[in-house]
């Protein structure tokens, strides 16, 4: 009996053994394997995190932190959609400015071409703010044209609500900074100016009469100056007698007729400067005296 039992002992030991000498292969290959799953994996910024991660889960966490990656993602995404826009040949059109150009976009909505005014392969960007005084403009498009490539019309409808905020001669050169500014800073766009249309009211002054001249001066100045560089304006002659059915009731915003006429310089402008075609652009050309 006790040889018996020395021998089932041996035995038993040799398996104990045999499988103690076992767990390090398996643990040789299971470290070889991980090991190349780490290899094939891009690198993860919470490598703290994924190693403690059960196996079967390792792989979703690693994957999804290479796609919240905002730099590499955005610009392989603004590449794709660039190639796409120059392939079918959309021109790009931004109109900035005040209210007015805020209530236009809304309206344009209501018309049969909508915002982009009809206009074949165009897409119009509205950015109208209420109360947009002249300092705002630069520093807006320096936000815009971070979020969109440079458009290939830049028109402005901006400086009305600076008027009787600050003197005259201090407006007309901080006008003349922001345009020399804006045209370095969009070298291939078309710049437009969008003269400042009239009000039966004006926030900072009760003398109609001395803010009509003044916004009149306004527009000169901005004409010389985009004009010396290259750039167009529209004068919107149509407002020019004050006609009120143009006008809201609180004199300073645009009715819908008002509205309507307002996107049709637009459209006008737009159509000239791309060559291309729109609902109206022979009405248009015809009719655009007050065009550049």
């Amino acid at each position: 009996m006790p040889k018996t039992k020395k021998t089932d002992l041996s035995a038993t030991r040799g398996q104990r053994g045999g499988r103690r000498r076992q767990r390090p292969e398996r643990a040789g290959r299971a470290s070889s394997s991980t090991a190349a799953e780490q290899v094939a994996q891009p690198p993860v910024e919470n490598q703290t995190v994924a190693s403690h991660s059960p196996q079967p889960s390792t792989a979703p966490m690693m994957v999804a932190p290479s796609i919240t990656v905002a730099g590499p993602t955005d610009a392989i995404g603004s590449s794709q959609q660039e190639s796409t826009e120059m392939a079918q040949g959309v021109n790009k059109v931004w109109v900035i400015g005040s209210s007015i150009v805020k209530r236009a976009s809304i309206a344009s909505r209501e018309r049969k071409g909508g915002l982009n005014l009809g206009i074949v392969n165009t897409e119009i960007w509205w950015q109208g703010y209420g109360g947009m005084v002249l300092s705002q403009l630069l520093p807006k498009l320096r936000v815009l044209r971070r979020i969109e490539n440079d458009p290939d019309v830049l028109i402005i409808h901006c400086g009305a609500n600076s008027l009787g905020l600050i003197e005259l001669k201090s407006l007309l050169e901080k006008l003349q900074d922001t345009l020399e500014q804006i045209a370095k800073l969009f070298p291939r766009s078309k710049l437009v100016w969008s003269n400042l249309l009239p009000r039966f009211n004006w926030r900072y002054s009760e003398d109609i009469r001395a803010m009509e001249d003044s916004r009149k001066r306004v527009n000169r100045e901005a004409i010389l100056l985009v004009s010396s560089m290259g750039g167009s304006f529209i004068k919107h002659t149509q407002f020019d007698s004050k006609d009120p059915t143009l006008f809201h009731d609180d004199g300073v915003h645009l009715s819908k007729k008002g509205n309507d006429s307002f996107l049709e310089n637009i459209e006008k402008v737009v159509t000239s400067l791309l060559k291309v075609e729109g609902e109206e652009n022979e009405q248009a050309l015809a009719a655009g005296d007050h065009l550049c």
